[in-house]
């Protein structure tokens, strides 16, 4: 069964750069990706796809709203995240150790 993944980052090069390689390596773990550079082309999406997983720039300040359509949320950060946060992934991090986290 395919999950989709969600990136939202107002940097449309770094949103597509990470679907792409994502896309291309997930092979048979059935994920896909999807990038988006606005907030509400992901709202809108989010209400009509189910989505597995988003990850969803900083600047975000609500995530309430993709809380209901989706099973994990992920912040991007520019900041390394906190040791205990789960949650936020650095977004200067290679590729593969943002799929790995």
């Amino acid at each position: 069964m395919e999950k989709a993944l969600a990136i939202f980052d107002t940097d449309e090069l770094y949103a597509e750069r990470l679907a792409e390689y994502i896309n291309d390596t997930s092979g048979d773990s059935g994920l896909q990706a999807v990038a988006f550079t606005d907030e509400n082309h992901l709202a809108e999406y989010l209400k009509t796809e189910s989505a597995g997983f988003v990850l969803c720039t900083e600047e975000v300040a609500d995530v309430s709203a993709f809380e209901k359509s989706c099973e994990h949320i992920f912040r991007l950060s520019c900041a390394p995240p906190p040791e205990k946060d789960q949650y936020t992934i650095s977004k200067y991090q290679s590729a593969e150790q943002i799929i790995k986290k």
